[in-house]
């Protein structure tokens, strides 16, 4: 029978993850795979919705959820019991009961009433998040369909439970936003249980596993109110390489005189200090660990459980907050996966200009832009006659540009070797030193012959025919994105089978390459004349700093890259002069009055969403980091757009950009007249010429790079939609799993390729980790060696124990035994304390770091 709100475990898998949450998602897909896993249901997500709408809270839990001071964390407890309240004291609407009680007796099977969990699965709706590990609560040993309801509605109320609220507003997360779908299952009377992490979350190493265990309830483990026996095991050959046995002064076991709940049982001192498992209960761990990694294809956090002999998964998911694993070829230094080749003698490369295209670390699927980049260098010096033969397509080196961790960055030395080709022409602006090393004799001048007289010729007449040809490029460029944007916004690509997309990605990486040949072809007709620029002040005018070349192209209003801030102004005035709206502002974060602006009423915030989406409709394709495909652009989050309002309320007075304009306008005006006044006839040409070139190629390479981007956001709808479309056909476990494929892996996926997706996804995540940690220097020949800041530490007492998370702080200690009686602690501060549970949650975000007597990896 089709129930509505109701499904089975083994009814549901990862696609299923906007209804069942996390854990319910989990569980259906190790349970597919022939893991042992209790049997069960999931309440699904538009249960909670459908009850929060029969019983009105949403009103009310909104008023209350506005007035709760994140500051003060009595008020956090206490405003978020009240909405606890309003849940728990709620009824449950008959149709939702009824298929629960349906779904129970399924799992009952005309048995006596059953012991069953009721755990809480949770995610966001956008996916962005599957897992609150800790947040929401558990209730174990419930038996009987009352209690059951009961239970599920007090798992529905612990979203506003003080901990998760926290947690939620210091992520920035809108409570609304939040899916919550109980996972009900039966219970198995564990012997033993505990935790065990397929990789070591704290120093990322993949090659270990961490493995607590106590006696009874894995409650105990993860409530952190005993420390368990703790393990760490080889995965290579599965052996024990070290273990500490703890001490297990109680367990948490079925409380038989009630016949359901929970009770603490102690247990006695000989028992308290024997191991939990055999060495064969170890190795079946850590090979039933083993497959559920290789299953989901990345390290798992993994709750277990022995009964009666028998060894049960209650529950997988990905190890939240692990360091990335290091595999080092050198101290601190490893060769990623599209890391470029190193040749002898190296070449030398600086992230100086490429980084303000291409900032930070790439992911694989926004490669392809770096190859239009890097063919785009290759064609205009191929046109410009310096260069001959086919682009290196089947090369996985770049020619132009080396990747390395994951970083773009700008090969000085081919760039030099190129211009030195010209007899004349100097290498200088290549020749950046690299510390400790010589210079290179890439510096060298290729001297003037006649030989050399129709490379020149060559070079200077094509030279000629780009600089007559690029604004041409740009209109029609202009004009063809414009109509093959709206055919993409007419085209329903939801819709679309997997064969078609592979037609449009191809389509849109020749685009990539052409949009890219012209922002490149207009970067160096920018850099040539402005540096021709540059040295007639610095020999006329005597411009030793470059200065006053600067004041002659000061605010060029033409830029693309300037208009958007016109508009943003416009916004913030029309804000400033609304009481109601600047309220709203100064009040709220950007990200709910993004969600708030959706659904207002009020006058005002209408007028404000109809110039804010005409705004979008003009800017929306920007965004920070663009280039990269998995940023998010204005239109798809404008919470940026609305901090910089926010930023322009809080400093008061704010310039009009206009009139900043109309300011160095006047000074680029008074420079030009000023220049001129002491030359001749002939020196004020041949400066106007070369002015009105650098002023109409600065222009162009900002607007070349508008048209650029424009482009690469239309493809951005494309993957967005075709990762949407790959995880709901099981190709990806994610719909952002996309931006780890590459742009030649995704086509073949959508011909019906035969590729290991999951693997390779998880292999370049945990690589795209590691690389953000790297700091490399600006300039450097061959490999660069990271940047690491060496610290002496002076010998002196230390306290030894068990690190769960990777980083070093330093700060006061503030030392609180009981939250309930002293919640003091002061941004910046560690706190110690002898155990903590979820209930000290919210003092976590204040504290720096943490330091506790008592509990295992997992709490």
């Amino acid at each position: 029978m089709t129930r509505r709100f109701v499904s089975s475990l083994d009814a549901v898998s990862r696609k299923d993850l906007a209804q069942v949450g996390g854990k319910g998602a989990n569980l259906g897909e190790l349970i597919r795979a022939g893991f042992s896993v209790p049997p069960g249901f999931s309440v699904k997500a538009n249960a909670y919705e459908h009850f929060l709408d029969a019983a009105g809270l949403r009103d009310p839990i909104g008023e209350v959820a506005a007035a709760i001071d994140f500051r003060d964390l009595r008020d956090v407890e206490g405003q978020t019991a009240r909405i606890r309240e309003m849940i728990s004291a709620s009824a449950m609407p008959a149709e939702i009961s009824s298929e629960i009680a349906a779904a129970y007796e399924d799992l009952r099977g005309g048995a006596p009433p059953l012991l069953v969990a009721v755990r809480s699965s949770v995610g966001t709706r956008d996916l962005s998040r599957s897992s609150f590990p800790g947040q929401m609560d558990t209730f174990h040993n419930v038996r009987g369909i009352e209690a059951v309801l009961a239970a599920i509605r007090e798992c529905w109320a612990s979203v506003w439970s003080a901990r998760a609220a926290g947690t939620m507003h210091f992520l920035g997360i809108d409570p609304g936003e939040i899916i919550i779908a109980p996972v009900v299952q039966c219970m198995v009377p564990s012997d033993v249980s505990g935790v065990l992490f397929t990789a070591d979350p704290v120093r990322g190493d993949t090659g270990e596993m961490l493995l607590d265990a106590a006696f009874g309830l894995g409650e105990a483990v993860v409530s952190g109110r005993l420390t368990p026996d703790h393990y760490v095991i080889s995965k290579k050959d599965l052996r024990i390489l070290s273990k500490t046995v703890g001490c297990k002064t109680f367990k948490v076991e079925l409380d038989r005189e009630k016949g359901s709940g929970n009770r603490q049982a102690a247990i006695s001192d000989a028992e308290a200090n024997l191991e939990c498992l055999s060495p064969e209960q170890v190795r079946d761990l850590a090979k039933l660990g083993i497959a559920i990694e290789e299953y989901f294809g990345e390290p798992q956090d993994v709750e277990w459980a022995w009964s009666a002999g028998r060894l049960f998964v209650l529950q997988s998911r990905k190890i939240a907050g692990a360091a990335a694993p290091v595999a080092e070829t050198g101290a601190g230094e490893w060769v990623s996966e599209f890391d470029s080749g190193i040749q002898e003698p190296p070449d030398r490369y600086t992230s100086a200009n490429i980084s303000e295209v291409f900032p930070g670390v790439l992911t694989p699927l926004t490669l392809d832009s770096v190859r239009a980049c890097d063919y785009a260098f290759w064609r205009i010096n191929r046109e410009m006659g310096l260069l001959d033969g086919p682009y290196p397509e089947g090369s996985r080196d770049l020619r132009f540009m080396g990747l390395f961790y994951g970083r773009l960055h700008l090969n000085l030395s081919c760039f030099a070797r190129i211009l030195g080709k010209i007899p004349g022409a100097s290498a200088t602006e290549f020749d950046r030193p690299v510390p400790d090393e010589r210079r290179s004799e890439e510096k060298r001048k290729a001297k003037a012959s006649w030989k050399a007289a129709p490379l020149l010729a060559r070079v200077a007449w094509n030279g000629f025919r780009l600089r007559r040809q690029a604004p041409k490029d740009f209109d029609r460029l202009s004009s063809r994105l414009d109509r093959r944007i709206e055919e993409t916004r007419n085209r329903d690509l939801a819709g679309m089978d997997l064969a078609d997309f592979s037609g449009l990605l191809e389509r849109a990486s020749r685009e990539g390459r052409e949009l890219m040949t012209l922002h490149i072809l207009n970067s160096q007709f920018a850099t040539i004349f402005y540096g021709a620029l540059c040295r007639l002040t610095r020999a006329w005018l005597g411009d030793r700093t470059g200065a006053f070349a600067a004041r002659l192209v000061t605010g060029l209003a033409t830029m693309e890259s300037a208009k958007p801030a016109f508009g943003i102004y416009r916004l913030y005035r029309f804000v400033a002069e609304s009481a109601f709206l600047t309220r709203w502002f100064r009040e709220e974060d950007a990200g709910k009055i993004v969600a708030g602006l959706a659904s207002s009423r009020e006058p005002e915030a209408k007028a404000f969403k109809a110039r804010l989406d005409a705004f979008l409709e003009e800017y929306g394709y920007r965004s920070v980091a663009e280039t990269e495909m998995m940023a998010l652009s204005w239109e798809e989050d404008p919470a940026f757009v609305l901090s910089m309002i926010q930023a322009y309320l809080r400093a008061g007075r704010v310039e009009n950009p206009a009139a900043r304009e109309a300011r160095q306008r006047r000074d680029r005006e008074a420079a030009r007249e000023e220049a001129r006044a002491g030359m001749g006839l002939v020196k004020r040409r041949i400066l106007d010429r070369v002015l009105k070139e650098s002023c109409m190629f600065l222009a162009a390479r900002e607007n070349g790079k508008a048209l650029a981007v424009r482009g690469l956001h239309d493809q951005k709808r494309i993957f967005r939609a075709l990762g949407r479309r790959l995880f709901e056909t099981g190709a990806l476990k994610a719909p952002d799993d996309i931006y780890f494929l590459t742009l030649t892996e995704l086509i073949a996926l959508c011909r019906g390729g035969g590729i290991d997706v999951s693997s390779r996804v998880a292999r370049r995540k945990k690589e795209y980790e590691r690389n953000r940690s790297v700091k490399l220097p600006e300039v450097f020949a061959g490999r660069p060696v990271p940047i690491h800041r060496e610290e002496d530490v002076a010998d002196a007492r230390v306290l030894k124990g068990l690190p769960v998370s990777p980083g070093r702080v330093t700060g006061p200690a503030r030392v609180i035994m009981d939250p309930r009686e002293d919640v003091r602690l002061e941004e910046g501060e560690i706190l110690v304390a002898p155990v903590t549970d979820t209930g000290w949650t919210p003092l976590f975000i204040l504290a720096r770091g943490l330091v506790v007597d008592i509990g295992g990896l997992l709490s």
